[in-house]
């Protein structure tokens, strides 16, 4: 789905009530589930694949802390960046 950010689409009501309350992007529909936060949505799929899931609760801390930098620390000045180059 198209998700046209600079006319403010994920601003709106409607997608806040339709899509994301949070008014972000990414979302992912899948059958009855919505999820939105990629790190949310990365759980997920692991899950329902089976692939690069934890075998032990340290193990899931552990995929969840890397998960966690990623998006604090390194995803949201990568994407402005990226972004910002694209205009």
């Amino acid at each position: 789905m198209f998700v046209n950010f600079l006319n403010g689409e994920t601003r709106n009501e409607k997608w806040r009530s339709d899509v994301n309350e949070q008014g972000e992007a990414p979302v992912l529909e899948h059958g009855s589930v919505k999820l939105s936060q990629s790190g949310v949505i990365l759980d997920y799929l692991s899950e329902l694949t089976g692939r690069f899931s934890a075998g032990t609760a340290d193990e899931r801390r552990e995929i969840l802390r890397w998960i966690l930098f990623d998006n604090h620390k390194f995803t949201c000045y990568y994407a402005t960046l990226r972004f910002m180059y694209g205009l």
